[in-house]
């Protein structure tokens, strides 16, 4: 099964329930020493650890990128949102980090949130939880080495995660599972055009829209999504502020 296929499948799951996000270490933080937490650091019982969306209070949203860095279409993308003081959040892949270190500190040297988004792009739910543990610490330390930072909140490769899992990862991590509310499917082959009238039909306050910074034609479609969205009344965040 491929990629594209196995991400339709799991759409068609129930969605995770959503909620605004309690738990604390929103925003990027140095690496603990000891990643085991105490109890009063554990999700809280009956409160979710995944979210996909902001409260939806005010008219903000963060725009997110999966699967880079990509060492000529990322930068293109940067500029473009530099070019309009957009900040975005970057969920990248750890084993591209260890080949494009200086391209990582760029992205947070430019004021973008990065996550994480496993080391080499496995079906977590596949996993188990010692490797689950393994790809998500490795990549935080290959963030941490290109940064001085440490991803604070992470994105299951194809949105596969157990909530069990969930649970795992922010007990032992002090991660949030951040999945979305907005698909681009800018992985299918719609064009660039496409791609913003999709976002554009689905926006709305609080929304965390999912795009992928590997496909030229999602770098093409940014300028008009942004432009669309402002003209809206959208705001821009990263995505730890809107749910922190």
């Amino acid at each position: 099964m491929t990629n594209h296929n196995r991400r339709r499948l799991l759409l068609q799951a129930p969605a995770f329930l959503a909620v605004p996000l309690f738990l604390a270490g929103c925003g990027e933080a140095p690496i603990d020493t000891d990643e085991d937490v105490d109890n009063a650091a554990r999700p809280r019982q009956g409160k979710s650890t995944t979210v996909k969306q902001g409260s939806g209070q005010k008219p903000v949203v963060a725009l997110t990128f999966d699967d880079g860095p990509h060492p000529t279409l990322t930068p293109k993308l940067l500029e473009i949102l530099d070019d309009r003081n957009i900040r975005a959040t970057f969920y990248v892949v750890g084993h591209k980090v260890e080949r494009h270190p200086a391209l990582v500190k760029r992205i947070r040297r430019e004021g973008h949130e990065i996550g994480n988004h496993s080391w080499s792009h496995a079906n977590l739910a596949n996993r188990s939880d010692e490797m689950v543990l393994s790809e998500l610490r490795r990549t935080n330390e290959a963030v941490q080495k290109a940064t001085g930072r440490r991803p604070t909140t992470m994105r299951p490769p194809f949105g596969a995660m157990s909530p069990r899992q969930s649970r795992l990862v922010q007990a032992k991590l002090r991660m949030p599972t951040v999945l979305w509310s907005i698909d681009s499917l800018d992985y299918t082959g719609s064009s660039s055009a496409t791609i913003t009238n999709r976002i554009l039909r689905r926006a709305h306050n609080g929304a965390i829209i999912l795009n992928h910074d590997i496909h030229a034609r999602t770098i093409q479609a940014m300028p008009a999504t942004i432009e669309g969205l402002k003209k809206r009344g959208f705001r821009f965040v990263t995505v730890s502020k809107l749910i922190g």
